[in-house]
């Protein structure tokens, strides 16, 4: 995996394929709370090969140094914003799953140099169960275990699930995902979605424990310029569960999005 530094401690990120070509889109994928770039593995395979992939190692999490302290989702989007100027990364569309999202829709209401928006298992606040910040606090096993429940739909194979959260949960030290769920429960958008122009591809989980659909579909509902596809038989992780439809949701929104920017024509 590449790294970069950033405020003296260094970021991880994953490429789909190496280099990135400038005539292709390029996706940047975010990770949601105590999660890593693996979170992505599946889009990350599947779409290299028609379009620059780049999944994040948010500080503190996976192999990135925690960097600078990210208390809020605001703190998360300034370091995310930091992280793509280093890469020289431009008009990408952010692609963000639960807190990722979150962190994503906080940039595009800024504004700045991106095309598009893929929000995934997000709503315009992220409501978080006393339950789940309590049994962290207590006993990571339990909360793992919990976790497990709540994260995926009761309709995924149980021996998917537990390859899936076994491979991908707690890429994080208990205090940063303690501090990411806080961060979460604080958060709201809801009065600053109109902010947010570009287009916007809202993905969720008909199961979804954490954020439940309604929730989800207020979202895509309520964004000035959005489409959103609520998912049978998937939950939280619906971009694992469910990733070959998340992935063709994904490349027909981003070829659509390619095909309405202005053609250059050649002089001569």
């Amino acid at each position: 995996m590449p790294e970069l530094s950033l405020n003296g401690g260094r970021v991880w990120y994953r490429l789909g394929s190496e280099p990135l070509l400038p005539d292709r889109p390029t996706l940047v994928f975010v990770h949601g709370a105590g999660a890593s770039s693996l979170t992505w593995l599946y889009q990350l395979r599947a779409l290299r090969q028609s379009m620059n992939c780049v999944s994040i190692d948010l500080p503190g999490h996976g192999k990135s140094d925690e960097c600078a302290k990210c208390a809020s989702i605001a703190d998360y989007a300034e370091r995310l914003a930091e992280i793509l100027a280093l890469l020289g990364l431009e008009n990408v569309v952010l692609v963000g799953h639960s807190m990722g999202a979150a962190v994503a829709m906080e940039c595009l209401a800024k504004g700045g140099s991106y095309s598009a928006g893929i929000l995934v298992g997000a709503g315009p606040t992220i409501p978080v169960s006393r339950m789940i910040t309590e049994a962290l606090e207590t006993n990571i096993e339990t909360w793992s275990e919990m976790m497990e429940d709540l994260l995926f739909s009761p309709a995924t194979p149980r021996r998917f699930v537990s390859k899936s959260h076994a491979a991908s949960s707690l890429q994080a030290p208990r205090e940063v995902i303690r501090d990411d769920f806080v961060a979460c429960g604080a958060w709201s958008i809801a009065d600053r979605l109109a902010n947010i122009k570009v287009p916007c591809l809202v993905i969720g989980g008909r199961d979804d424990a954490l954020t439940p659909s309604p929730i989800i579909e207020a979202l895509g509902r309520t964004l000035p310029n959005a489409k959103f596809e609520i998912i049978d038989d998937a939950g939280h992780m619906v971009m694992v569960e469910r990733h070959k439809r998340v992935n063709e949701l994904i490349i027909e929104f981003v070829h659509r999005q390619e095909a309405r920017k202005p053609r250059v024509r050649s002089r001569g």
